[in-house]
């Protein structure tokens, strides 16, 4: 019975795909319907941890899905800092740090030359190396 459960579900999906418009391309997810399946299921939480944050995108489209969460963006790439700022600022319960995000505090090097896409690295290399401090999810938690 399960695998006719799931062959409902992929044809919806496929369904909302199609008119979804012509901006969406097909063979992709969209991600608000993967926030409504976190939804249906039903399991309670309160808090939203976006590691790797940038601009606060994701936490965003998923706070319309499943409004009235505290949210905890993380960001090592102070390119992003404004947005971060301006985005938290305006949203009850929303905060962010700028920092990488690694198993326990400290510092790392880091290569945020690509805005959308950083590098990490325990020691200093060619193009990782600024040094940023590292916090980890349970430390900010």
């Amino acid at each position: 019975m399960a695998i006719w459960k799931f062959i409902e579900s992929f044809q919806r999906g496929l369904k909302r795909r199609a008119s979804a418009g012509p901006e969406v391309a097909r063979d992709q997810p969209i991600m608000s319907d993967m926030f409504i399946r976190v939804a249906s299921r039903g399991t309670p939480f309160n808090t939203v941890i976006d590691v790797g944050a940038a601009v606060g995108g994701w936490s965003a489209t998923f706070a319309e899905a499943i409004p009235g969460k505290t949210h905890l963006l993380i960001e090592a790439n102070s390119t992003h800092e404004p947005a971060l700022s301006a985005c938290c600022q305006v949203r009850q319960n929303w905060e962010y740090v700028l920092k990488a995000c690694g198993r326990e505090p400290g510092r790392v090097f880091f290569d945020g030359s690509d805005p959308f896409g950083g590098v990490a690295s325990d020691v200093a290399t060619a193009t990782a190396k600024q040094s940023v401090e590292v916090t980890s999810i349970d430390h900010e938690i």
